[in-house]
């Protein structure tokens, strides 16, 4: 019976545990108002579901992984705490981590993966705790620490840590944030900004359908777009077969899909710039998408 909130742009990472919470235990899940054209958040609106319907828990991304949208997270996490002191505010954090800020002071947790915008490896990730509170252990199991106890430790990070690490993964997370220090938010940020402009501004004269927020300072970083009569896949086809790398299809988001009506189409292509990719590299792609249009 407990309401759990989550946007319509949540990834299967957070939509599939909450489908099993609501098969299992009977959680029922609400989705939070935005506008289908522009995107933005109907806040009036929240504020009136999470009175009329108090949430017990809060799941929100910080940045799409298919429009690169960023929700109000401030304003919603303070509406949800006003109507209920006691709500956990879960963030997905996997776009954002090591780049965007987020006051963790109205959070409980940040959930990131090490390989996005972090710059490490694959099979590393992590929780960042905000407020007091903490969940139960998921897996239990040895952790190398108060081996006397057959209880898993009582705090710290071996509570939720059990089984041997992935060492390599690790170190080359170390590594990245090591490197992410060095290098500087503030530079990372103004490149892929840089980028970003021109990704649009070529993409918008090639003719492409783009798929983004309708006020461009709540956007983050990645580019969906799509072409009239052909599909994702093909176009990632084409790219790929130029030396392009993009991601074609779903994205692990249907319901993003499902509230921008591409899912019938096949999904959107996303372009994701980086620190390490330049100006030349955005004019190659759409030197190559103008042909396809």
């Amino acid at each position: 019976g407990d309401i759990v909130y989550a946007s319509p742009f949540e990834h299967n990472s957070v939509l599939r545990p909450l489908e099993a919470l609501r098969q299992r235990v009977g959680i029922e899940l609400r989705l939070l108002p935005f506008d289908k054209l522009s995107f933005a958040c109907d806040l009036e609106a929240v504020r009136q579901a999470f009175w009329l319907d108090r949430p017990a828990m809060l799941c929100i991304t910080q940045a799409s992984n298919v429009t690169g949208y960023l929700p109000p997270l401030d304003a919603i996490l303070s509406l949800a705490r006003a109507a209920n002191p006691d709500v956990i505010a879960l963030v997905d954090g996997a776009q954002t981590a090591g780049l965007a800020a987020l006051d963790m002071s109205l959070v409980d947790a940040l959930v990131f993966s090490g390989h996005k915008s972090l710059y490490g490896p694959y099979g590393a990730a992590g929780i960042a705790f905000g407020r007091a509170w903490r969940p139960q252990p998921l897996i239990y199991g040895g952790t190398g620490t108060a081996s006397e106890s057959i209880k898993m430790p009582a705090a710290g990070a071996a509570r939720f840590e059990a089984g041997s690490h992935n060492i390599s993964a690790l170190a080359g997370l170390n590594a990245a944030l090591g490197w992410l220090q060095q290098t500087q938010r503030a530079r990372i940020n103004a490149h892929l900004q840089a980028l970003t402009a021109q990704l649009v501004t070529e993409l918008t004269a090639a003719g492409v359908n783009l798929h983004l927020p309708q006020d461009m300072t709540r956007h983050h970083g990645l580019v969906s777009f799509s072409i009239d009569g052909i599909r994702p896949q093909a176009i990632e086809n084409v790219l790929g077969a130029q030396g392009i790398a993009v991601r074609a299809g779903l994205h692990c988001a249907p319901w993003a899909h499902r509230f921008m009506d591409t899912q019938s189409s096949g999904g959107t292509v996303r372009v994701s710039p980086g620190f390490f990719n330049t100006a030349a590299d955005i004019a190659a792609l759409t030197a190559c998408l103008r042909t396809l249009v």
